[in-house]
């Protein structure tokens, strides 16, 4: 669904194909929305367990409802391949678990939605990959799902509900691995290219600086594991000052 392979684009192509130049005015106030927006209804209900409640459970209809627009857009109106649209895409993965985390609490559901979806979510938001208008329904679609999914996370944390245990972005770390090799498979018995494991994408991208394939695929591994390393190091220092 919500493609992170092109993180980063050339200002120019993103404002000819969209006319959403790159930290532009509309761009700063979506970014300002996705990271506080959060931590902000985290505030207004932190003494209020019912509000969080339905903070939470609202927080995974939305997303939800994306998620499932998205599909019947792609199949109904695009008439994609089944094999190129399904919810195969880390992003895709991520927005399903932050649901599960949103609605049970479920600790590993979370954890794995923190490091996959806060990282690939948020740099997608930095750069996001628009291929049209901002007005066009894919890239409405694009900017609420990162959006919504960054913002859900850090409710989740910032409300004290969640945190990730400690050394949990060892364990992040392995399951994305083996979920690329499952997902490696499938690209190649179905010729997909799912998480561009196959290619790298045709536009510019944050891949171009890795190598070429196969090595951008190592390149990209080390900086999930350095990345996830640091997402961690917040609540190690908070677990040793308790």
């Amino acid at each position: 669904m919500l493609e992170t392979g092109n993180w980063l684009q050339t200002e120019t192509d993103v404002i000819s194909q969209t006319g959403f130049p790159l930290f532009g005015g509309q761009h700063v106030a979506i970014l300002i929305a996705t990271f506080f927006s959060g931590p902000a209804l985290a505030r207004i209900t932190r003494q209020s367990p019912r509000q969080r409640t339905i903070v939470r459970s609202v927080l995974a209809l939305i997303l939800s409802a994306i998620g499932l627009t998205w599909y019947i857009y792609r199949f109904g109106v695009e008439h994609v391949r089944w094999v190129d649209g399904l919810p195969l895409e880390l992003s895709d993965i991520s927005l399903w678990l932050a649901v599960v985390a949103l609605v049970t609490l479920q600790q590993s559901f979370f954890e794995l939605s923190y490091y996959w979806g806060l990282s690939g979510a948020s740099m997608a938001m930095l750069t996001p990959n628009l291929t049209g208008s901002i007005a066009e329904f894919p890239s409405v679609v694009f900017l609420a799902g990162h959006g919504l999914l960054v913002a859900s996370i850090f409710y989740l944390v910032c409300s004290h509900e969640m945190r990730p245990r400690r050394n949990s972005w060892w364990g992040a770390f392995c399951l994305l691995n083996a979920y690329t090799v499952f997902v490696g498979l499938f690209d190649h018995l179905a010729r997909t290219n799912y998480m561009y494991l196959r290619s790298k994408p045709a536009k510019i991208s944050l891949l171009d600086f890795f190598g070429p394939w196969p090595w951008y695929l190592l390149v990209g591994d080390i900086a999930a594991l350095l990345i996830f390393f640091v997402m961690g190091l917040p609540f190690l220092r908070r677990e040793q000052v308790l």
